[in-house]
């Protein structure tokens, strides 16, 4: 094989990343090839002229160089170390230096040249090396590598305190020790990617620990390739995320009671983040509008679903509580469940220069206690008409006998309207205050009095008597809470009782009268009687023998219709103690029931 040429040796030197260079047996540099020119921060084109080895090592190194380097090739013929050339710059480049002494034809050294290969990016790539090793042997994290079959290859500090083996357990033996049964499918899968030169992101998965224990890990696989870019390794990543699973756990469970709650209590929340306009709602207050969970949300949105009557109102109300004033509101809202009424409430956070950024509030589905208010007032209403349309005076009196209540007809008793009658005292309006206060505290004392007469009297002086029935009503506790009094003008009854006493008496005077009347009349008719019973009693008495003497000798000789009526008189025969009494139309002794 034929040895290259000079030029082409010439031609390597020139092409070397590497500095190369030539000095004489006293240390002045001849030649510099361009590539150690550069290292040494000079032109590719300058000339080594006047350099020495001084010139291009930094002071320890050239010690070195001349101390240790420069006798040893003399003598050996070859030294190697590292060292370090000077950049113009000032800067060391550190340096794997070799010298050679070349001898001339007596055997004396005549010239040394040296080879320099820049450590720099080797010491860097070594120290990276050893960063990320350190890193990697300190990180919380499990971090293992292993070959394209799922074999550990290393295994550090995190991976033992994670899943409890130390690393001469792990090294040689499949990672598939550290996987469920039913999980196998799923390393598989992680390899074939890996094989592909796929990474594996983020994969919340379970694995299991020496003890057996099995472990929630967030793992992450990535391909490591050698240096023609094949894929070689996969390193693995799994942190422990036991902690936060429970913790998401805790916040789920904690959040479906919250969400429990909040459907018992009907009371939904809401936040708003006033810089992104991006409202957030929990399930009740998406139940309370009757929006589909996961519906975008802005203040936007939120205001259509307001009453269009109360929209304004809770514009308004919102835009003060932006200038830090309370918003507690209840307004209606539309929605697929129908109008129903809410009360918001909540508060603003504001930044240092006093700009609003976040709203948190609650949302109430107050529509039942709104309907019963609505019901309330309504009976109110209705039975304020029945006590407003009552013509007798009503009032209620509390235990201390003042007026906590009045109808219209007790204005009108009093000519005094309700407010100046509210708070008084019940006795002052009437001829006798004390018959009046004994009244009340009859009340009070046996629970009720009936037609309880007083009397009124009116603004103008006027007096009205009155009969009170009232009785003690109670509050919700069941404790007495006052009187309850209805007065009866009884003015008219009064003048109609007197009226009708004097008509009876009237009439009882008549009756007399008459009475006596009818008493004459009577014994002038009794009279009369016993003088006609006396004169008939003679002929009457002649009349019914001839016709019983009829009847015994001549029944025969008589037509049907004269024995019948013979018959009847004979039959009854005379009544000698009556006298011929019966036979007359009016009793002989007359009376009264004559």
């Amino acid at each position: 094989m034929e040895s290259p040429s000079v030029g082409e040796l010439l031609a390597i030197l020139e092409a070397t990343p590497d500095y190369v260079s030539i000095a004489d047996s006293d240390g002045r540099v001849v030649y510099v090839n361009p590539g150690g020119l550069r290292m040494v921060g000079l032109p590719p084109d300058a000339q080594p002229a006047g350099l020495r080895i001084a010139d291009v090592h930094p002071p320890w190194a050239c010690r070195v160089v001349e101390e240790q380097g420069l006798p040893a090739a003399s003598r050996d013929g070859s030294w190697a170390g590292e060292t370090a050339l000077l950049h113009r710059a000032g800067r060391e480049v550190p340096v794997s230096q070799v010298i050679l002494a070349h001898r001339g034809p007596g055997g004396g050294v005549v010239r040394y040249s040296t080879v320099a290969r820049d450590l720099g990016e080797q010491r860097r790539a070594e120290e990276s090396r050893a960063h990320l090793a350190a890193i990697v042997e300190n990180s919380e994290d499990a971090v293992i590598s292993k070959d394209l079959d799922g074999v550990v290859l290393s295994w550090n500090a995190g991976a033992r305190r994670l899943y409890g083996y130390e690393p001469a357990e792990m090294l040689g033996r499949r990672v598939m020790d550290l996987v469920p049964a039913e999980l196998a499918g799923e390393e598989e899968s992680i390899l074939e990617k890996v094989r592909r030169g796929e990474r594996v992101a983020t994969l919340e998965t379970t694995r299991l620990a020496k003890d057996g224990r099995r472990l929630r890990v967030s793992v992450s696989v990535s391909p490591i390739r050698d240096g023609a870019g094949r894929v070689v390794a996969a390193s693995a990543v799994a942190r422990d995320i036991s902690r936060r699973v429970a913790a998401e756990e805790a916040l789920r469970q904690s959040e479906a009671k919250l969400n429990r709650a909040q459907a018992m209590a009907r009371i939904g929340s809401w936040h708003l983040d006033l810089l992104k306009d991006e409202l957030t709602w929990s399930a009740e207050n998406y139940r309370i509008f009757g929006v589909p969970p996961g519906t975008p949300l802005t203040y936007g949105f939120f205001l259509e679903l307001v009453y269009p009557e109360d929209r304004p109102l809770v514009d308004a109300a919102w835009k003060a509580a932006l200038d830090r004033r309370p918003y507690d509101i209840e307004h209606r809202i539309t929605g697929e469940s129908g109008q129903r009424w809410v009360r918001e409430r909540a508060e603003v956070e504001f930044d240092d220069s006093g700009r609003p950024l976040h709203g948190t509030g609650t949302t109430q589905d107050v529509t039942d206690r709104k309907r019963a208010e609505l019901a309330l007032s309504r009976a109110n209403a209705y039975n304020r008409g029945l006590i407003e349309a009552a013509l007798d005076a009503l009032v209620t009196i509390g235990p201390d006998g003042k007026i906590t209540d009045v109808n219209r007809a007790t204005e009108k008793a009093t000519g005094r309207p309700r407010a100046a009658l509210v708070g008084s005292d019940f006795a002052d309006y009437f001829t006798d205050p004390a018959l009046a206060r004994a009244g009340y505290e009859k009340v009070y004392r046996e629970g009720a009095v009936r037609d309880y007469p007083l009397e009124l009297r009116h603004a103008d002086g006027r007096v009205t008597a009155v009969l009170y029935n009232a009785t003690v009503y109670r509050g919700p506790d069941g404790a007495v809470a006052g009187v309850f009094a209805a007065a009866r003008d009884v003015t008219e009854f009064a003048r109609a009782r007197t009226e009708l006493q004097a008509l009876n008496a009237g009439l009882e005077a008549r009756i007399r009268e008459r009475t006596a009347e009818l008493e004459a009349a009577d014994r002038e008719l009794e009279a009369f009687s016993y003088s006609v019973s006396h004169d008939l009693r003679a002929p009457l008495r002649a009349v019914d023998g001839f016709a019983q003497i009829l009847a015994a000798e001549h029944a025969p000789k008589l037509d049907a219709d004269c024995r019948h009526r013979g018959g009847r008189r004979a039959g009854r025969g005379p009544q000698p103690d009556r006298g011929g009494d019966d036979l007359l139309p009016v009793p002989a002794r007359g009376g009264p029931g004559a």
